[in-house]
């Protein structure tokens, strides 16, 4: 069994009975170049803004284009009364969009932020 592997279990573990730590392990895999573990452990993380940015910039770094196109929505649901949120959503969107070849929304969803 790979370090990762039983790293990632063991960390699941103590987030699961203490979710606090959830947002420092998953940065730790992060600097790790572990994205994939990352974003495991970050699920288990308390809801909160820096949760759901890390999550959303991973998901577009690890190349989960659809899903941060999601997340993106959700997000932008999430606060809609944040014009910095609505902004960085819609940014996020289109770099998902671009990565997913649409180059036409992507290029769209960008003009419409300046």
């Amino acid at each position: 069994m790979g370090f990762l592997k039983v790293l990632l279990e063991e960390i699941l573990l103590i987030c699961k009975k203490n979710i606090t730590f959830a947002l420092d392990f998953a940065v730790l895999f992060y600097f790790m170049g572990a994205i994939n573990e990352a974003l495991k452990v970050i699920s288990l993380a308390p809801p909160s803004l820096s949760k759901n940015w890390l999550q959303l910039e991973w998901l577009i770094e690890s190349r989960r284009f659809v899903e941060a196109v999601e997340e993106s929505n959700q997000l932008q649901q999430k606060y809609p009364s944040d014009p910095e949120t609505q902004f960085a959503c819609v940014y996020a969107k289109a770099r998902a969009l671009w990565g997913l070849q649409k180059f036409t929304s992507a290029i769209e969803l960008m003009q419409s932020l300046v």
